[in-house]
């Protein structure tokens, strides 16, 4: 089994960001992770005067107005399924105006395209004229491209990751929710009390707002990842192909890849299907629930995300 569970931890480290290997190597551009569900953020140092998209570029851009938030359609389905740019546009007054909720759905939408290089079917011909790319790869770029192309002409060539950090960094001012998320995707973030008890308090916060309960739980399965999991390693093992998982480790990347914009969560059954046992998958998602649970119910021992 260890062998299979080494062939999981790659899997699954691959899916979680986005149920496709590619988005973890984009041509041309490096991007640090932290575990396996953060990203440490890039340009932080952005000041208002510089973020890009602001109502009078949209307007100057005379972009067709689609409206997505009509009949049946739920503002949850507006910012996670809906195109990103009639999304981004529907929320960017409200950010600008400093409303800390609508900054943070802003960074959830800029998040959806922030993990592939290629910003133009010109950019992608490039690459397929290379050579060294799969054509499954190359299609997955596409699809990416299909998706996201109407924001990134509306963002010009500002950087989304540096605008997606911006945009948390603002909601962090008032929501508890996103300082955490912020505070876990910044480099070398060390456990303290005091990160733990933030966290405490932000999934206090977030009972009964959909984008406040995503944000937090995707924090509590990164916070596990960085700082639960690695005290499971035992390094005093002289076999290089042995890794013992923390006990709660599946439940958590099960939870974490439910609230990840970048995670399929079909795809990530069926590898855990194909690498564990049945019994094996049927704990993990028991103890999902019960994780969830936990959560919902404010039980901080059941979590076990104390050191």
């Amino acid at each position: 089994m260890s062998l299979k569970r080494i062939v999981l931890l790659l899997s699954i480290g691959i899916s979680l960001f986005s149920g496709l290997y590619f988005l973890l190597n984009q041509p041309g551009q490096e991007r640090p992770f932290l575990g396996v569900l953060e990203k440490a953020a890039s340009g932080l140092a952005v000041s208002k005067s510089e973020v890009p998209a602001t109502r009078s570029d949209i307007a100057d851009m005379e972009i067709h107005e689609r409206d997505l938030a009509g009949e049946g359609e739920s503002e949850a389905s507006v910012v996670l399924r809906g195109p990103p740019d009639v999304a981004y546009r529907q929320f960017i007054e409200q950010a600008e105006r400093g409303e800390s909720r609508a900054q943070l759905v802003l960074s959830v939408i800029l998040d959806r395209c922030s993990h592939s290089s290629v910003r133009s079917r010109e950019q992608l011909d490039e690459l397929q004229a290379r050579g060294d790319l799969s054509a499954e790869m190359l299609a997955e770029y596409s699809v990416i491209l299909d998706k996201c192309s109407a924001l990134y002409e509306l963002l010009g060539e500002h950087d989304i990751n540096a605008l997606q950090a911006f945009w948390l960094n603002e909601a962090a001012g008032e929501l508890t929710v996103a300082r955490v998320a912020y505070t876990l995707s910044e480099t070398n973030t060390q456990y303290s009390p005091d990160l733990y008890q933030l966290l405490q308090t932000g999934l206090s916060d977030a009972k009964g707002d959909w984008l406040q309960e995503r944000s937090i739980r995707q924090s509590a399965s990164t916070f596990f990842t960085l700082f639960i999991e690695p005290s499971s390693v035992d390094l005093t093992m002289g076999d290089p192909g042995y890794y013992r998982r923390a006990e709660d480790s599946l439940a958590w990347q099960y939870l974490g890849c439910e609230a990840s914009v970048h995670c399929d969560l079909q795809v990530f059954e069926a590898q855990v299907s194909d690498h564990f046992y049945e019994y094996e998958v049927s704990t993990m998602l028991k103890r999902a629930e019960e994780l969830d649970r936990a959560i919902t119910e404010g039980d901080w021992s059941q979590l076990g995300l104390q050191l």
